[in-house]
């Protein structure tokens, strides 16, 4: 039968062949912890790519109206700030962004 500190030593071998891994606990108890962090973060990974927020065209958008934002609250005569026509489209943009993010947040399992 594998322990799961075999199991745990096995995955931190493989991460350190792959050079992956940057600290190691020398620690048994704290290198279980960490190995349990891990995990967590892998599950919360697995589930914002499953749900694909930033490949999403809504989502997208929030990109150039947050440049353009700050563009427009930094000014520099170098770059443009945001005209009635950015607004014009930002308004409908932002509404999808919130109609999209609140249902990433139902599908959402809590953890």
């Amino acid at each position: 039968m594998i322990s799961r500190w075999d199991r745990g030593r096995d995955e931190i071998d493989g991460l350190i062949h792959r050079g992956r891994l940057t600290r190691v606990a020398a620690n048994h108890d704290l290198a279980l912890s960490h190995l349990d962090q891990a995990s967590t973060h892998l599950t919360a990974a697995a589930t914002l790519r499953d749900l694909e927020p930033p490949r999403q065209r809504e989502i997208r958008e929030f990109d150039w109206m947050r440049r353009l934002r700050n563009e427009t609250q930094y000014p520099d005569v170098d770059r443009n700030s945001a005209s009635s026509d950015d607004v014009d489209q930002a308004i409908p943009a932002a509404r999808a962004i919130v109609e999209r993010a609140t249902q990433l947040v139902e599908s959402m399992p809590p953890y």
